[in-house]
């Protein structure tokens, strides 16, 4: 298993409590797994990287808003990958929903990249594009020039792997 240390303690943590949740994890360890996820899916670990998804949509609380933006962009990622271009349309949609309710322009540019890539992923170039432009006017809006390039490039040429 390639996970680092702190993917591992989440590991343990998760697998170490009663079959329903009683002790509740900090957000940082949730994000984490999410964070986990998303690195693991760059690297092509799908399998893992799903583990850490789910770990990380069972830990979190209904009004971890961050949280359930992080899991449902990642699992959104992985069911495009593997073909189910359905569920992940509703779950990157449910994310860029959750990530609206927010003041977090990243969040929310994000959310509507990953949605952009699971629309290239299901051919709908058009929607795709849109999807990344907005994320790009949100990305320049709060200054991130680094993301707002990406999402500029990949609005042009939606094909393109994220």
């Amino acid at each position: 298993c390639r996970a680092q240390p702190h993917e591992r303690r989440l590991h343990r943590r998760l697998h170490a409590r009663p079959q329903r949740p009683v002790v509740v994890l900090s957000t940082s360890d949730e994000e984490i797994g999410s964070a986990s996820s998303r690195a693991l899916i760059e690297e092509g670990e799908d399998s893992e990287a799903d583990h850490y998804a789910r770990l990380s949509e069972e830990a979190t609380l209904v009004d971890d808003i961050l949280s359930q933006v992080l899991w449902r962009g990642a699992r959104a990622r992985l069911l495009c990958r593997s073909g189910d271009v359905g569920d992940a349309r509703e779950l990157a949609e449910e994310a860029v929903t959750l990530a609206e309710q927010t003041d977090d322009l990243n969040l929310i540019g994000s959310a509507l990249a990953t949605l952009g890539a699971v629309l290239a992923g299901a051919n709908a170039v058009a929607e795709a594009a849109a999807a990344y432009d907005r994320a790009r006017e949100l990305f320049e809006r709060k200054g991130n020039i680094t993301s707002a390039a990406r999402a500029r490039e990949r609005a042009r040429d939606p094909a393109l792997r994220s």
